[in-house]
């Protein structure tokens, strides 16, 4: 189970694309953290490698190299995705997005466009904005997908807002992390304690929880004493 997730606030998420929860390498390619491309936030961006001008347009989910981002929503809806990368050529410059392991086809094929410099771009090769639903709070995962080998990405922002106008310079700061096991506040309920097994130097010490839980024994030869 995830421990972690960025943290939605107030209809926005920011990831640094190389802080991601996951990676899965597919067809002898996966997405490598790299330093040499300057002004990317964080401690790096992402690239799809080995570059050899290969593009999957279909089928991606299974067979491209994969960037999973742990996530945990409280405004559901549609989010439009704006993507900060670099495409060094027309054969670099594109990606597919998805939510919860599906890659719906509003968010396929976001194209970067080639240049030099570090861009925002949230439209598709469609010509319309990315986007991505949340029907239900709580945690979802953000994926992406290789098109196009060679592409950099930097940063990824999902946003409720439909305002075209993109993101300056690095963009908004990267989003809080949350740990999941963090947001239950009611304690378990322990039943069955059970000591057998008695010998000298040792004892066997059972119980049973009502949920999945981390457990501790304290003891020691008094009360206020233990090891």
């Amino acid at each position: 189970n995830p421990q972690r997730a960025y943290a939605e606030a107030n209809g926005q998420v920011v990831m640094d694309v190389e802080n991601c929860d996951r990676r899965i390498p597919r067809n002898s390619r996966n997405w490598l953290t790299q330093n040499s491309k300057s002004g990317y936030a964080g401690g790096g961006y992402v690239q799809v490698l080995p570059n050899t001008g290969a593009s999957v347009n279909s089928g991606y989910i299974s067979t491209s190299p994969e960037v999973v981002c742990n996530v945990s929503f409280t405004a559901t809806g549609s989010y439009y995705v704006w993507v900060r990368g670099q495409g060094d050529s027309g054969n670099d410059d594109s990606l597919h997005a998805g939510i919860d392991g599906t890659g719906p086809a509003s968010a396929d094929r976001i194209n970067i466009g080639s240049g030099t410099s570090w861009v925002w771009k949230r439209d598709t090769m469609d010509g319309v904005p990315a986007t991505l639903v949340v029907n239900t709070p709580g945690f979802h995962t953000i994926h992406l997908w290789m098109r196009e080998d060679g592409l950099k990405v930097d940063k990824l922002l999902l946003r409720k807002s439909s305002s075209s106008t993109a993101p300056s310079g690095l963009g908004p700061a990267e989003s809080a992390r949350i740990r999941l096991w963090g947001t239950d506040m009611t304690a378990p309920l322990i039943s069955g304690v059970a000591v057998t097994d008695l010998t000298p130097s040792s004892a066997t010490t059972t119980w049973t929880t009502n949920e999945l839980t981390w457990s501790e024994i304290v003891y020691g030869s008094t009360a206020t004493t233990y090891s």
